[in-house]
């Protein structure tokens, strides 16, 4: 990439080339002209007071070096960057060369166009810009990009070698995934299903499978190195740590393990709140074909082939819709969801989810919790996860456990777990899930709990 308008680009990268050795021997031979320029610098930076090394050059990339220019005001610093000098690394403190290398990489980076709002959104794979203000792109491949935090290592070999980690590490989870082959979503989710890891490993890999979407650029419901690269790229760091964290390298109540696992979770959280916001500005139509897309993919990524049949048999039949199913609800409780069906003349199993005389049969979303634009996209993945489980009574007409709350809370629960918001803690899932049905609801219900071990908790 040629950047035009470069004088200061110049003079402090010779014409983006920071070599040791060059200018080691550039300063041997030109001791004089080396402390001219060592103090053209300091001169840029005390006549503009209040201003940095980016900002300056930031402005001479966009607009030129002009006499109108608001920045550089000093005639004789001007005519000296003019000039378009080298820099002598030796000469400079260390705060100035990271200065000057951040220079470097910031003007290397443009910022990409941004998506155009006015696009409509596609419910079934939205497409969400990880970090739109800072996109990770190399402009130029055959000169990598200098990392400003350390600037003797391109940034580039940090985020390889935290990517060798990272797979090494998933490796030893689960043979078959490679650097090579990249991480399944299937792979991902099952890895979710260890409880007492992800609680005490700062949700690892459910804070990841929260923002799959976002980093399956290709929509292939596979994790590259390159997809996972752009959530590191910044801070390899994050992934070198947790994988730290998790072989007990370090240990995982220390206060180095609790600082490091909220800054994988602010980070996470960063590329969340695009999906967030994406969602909470989708129409209500909009927002279903994204629930159902969603909870699609946690179905067959979790091999749940029975509601991944009951999905297809509501979606087929067009038995999903929108209901407000707290209206006139005054006893404080709230209802999110529910699978409306019709049991046999005896009550004893499931007869059809059809119209009949005394009301519409199907599964229905409360519409102001869909309306509520604070309400979490994850959050109605799970209420369709928990009611399209009862929805799958046609299956096992007879057998009411099968297909009853004990089971629904646990698959919604287990839906939470993938992408790290659970209710509850694993060990204590049994005994909170037989809690809430023994308080909010009726004594049958009590009774249909399952008489083989429904739950799930791995530790």
């Amino acid at each position: 990439m040629e950047i035009q308008n470069t004088p200061f680009l110049r003079l402090v990268a010779n014409q983006k080339k920071i070599d040791a050795e060059s200018t080691k021997e550039y300063t041997l031979q030109n001791p004089e002209e080396a402390m001219e320029l060592k103090q053209i610098v300091e001169d840029v930076l005390r006549v503009n007071e209040g201003e940095t090394i980016y900002s300056i050059a930031n402005q001479i990339a966009v607009q030129g070096n002009t006499k109108n220019s608001c920045i550089l005001h000093d005639a004789t610093t001007t005519e000296n960057i003019k000039k378009g000098y080298a820099i002598t690394i030796s000469d400079l403190s260390e705060q100035q060369i990271k200065d000057i290398k951040r220079v470097i990489y910031e003007l290397h980076h443009k910022h990409s166009t941004p998506v155009n709002p006015s696009n409509p959104v596609n419910p079934d794979n939205p497409v969400v810009n990880p970090d739109p203000d800072n996109p990770v792109v190399n402009p130029d491949p055959d000169d990598p990009v200098v990392n400003p935090d350390n600037p003797s290592t391109p940034a580039s070999d940090d985020v390889d070698a935290a990517l060798d980690k990272f797979f090494e590490y998933v490796h030893s989870k689960n043979g078959s995934i490679t650097k090579e082959t990249g991480i399944t979503r299937t792979q991902l989710v099952m890895l979710t299903k260890n409880d007492d890891r992800e609680e005490d490993f700062g949700y690892f890999f459910s804070q990841l499978n929260k923002i799959f979407n976002v980093l399956d650029s290709n929509s292939n419901s596979t994790l590259s190195a390159d997809e996972i690269k752009v959530i590191i790229t910044n801070n390899p760091e994050l992934i070198n740590n947790m994988v730290d964290i998790q072989k007990g390298v370090i240990a995982s109540d220390s206060e180095q393990a609790n600082s490091v696992e909220r800054a994988y979770q602010a980070k996470i959280e960063e590329f969340a709140a695009q999906i967030q916001t994406q969602f909470s500005a989708m129409t209500l139509e909009q927002k279903k074909a994204f629930v159902i897309a969603r909870t699609e993919e946690y179905f067959n990524a979790s091999g749940m082939t029975d509601q991944a049949q009951a999905l297809a048999r509501l979606k087929a039949a067009n038995k999903i819709a929108y209901d407000d199913l707290n209206s006139g609800n005054g006893d404080g409780s709230r209802t999110l969801g529910v699978y409306l069906y019709y049991l046999n003349s005896s009550g004893t199993s499931w007869y059809s989810d059809d119209d009949e005389g005394d009301g519409p049969g199907g599964m229905f979303l409360d519409i102001n919790m869909a309306r509520d634009p604070s309400t979490k996209w994850y959050d109605l993945v799970e209420v369709m996860v928990h009611e399209v489980t009862h929805a799958t009574a046609y299956l096992h007409p007879t057998n009411l456990p099968k297909w009853g709350e004990h089971v629904a809370y646990q698959a919604g629960e287990d839906y939470l777990d993938s992408v790290s918001e659970g209710a509850w803690w694993g060990f204590k899932e049994l005994d909170e899930i037989r809690e809430h049905i023994a308080t909010y609801y009726s004594q049958k219900d009590v009774d249909l709990e399952p008489n083989w071990a429904w739950w799930t908790y791995q530790a």
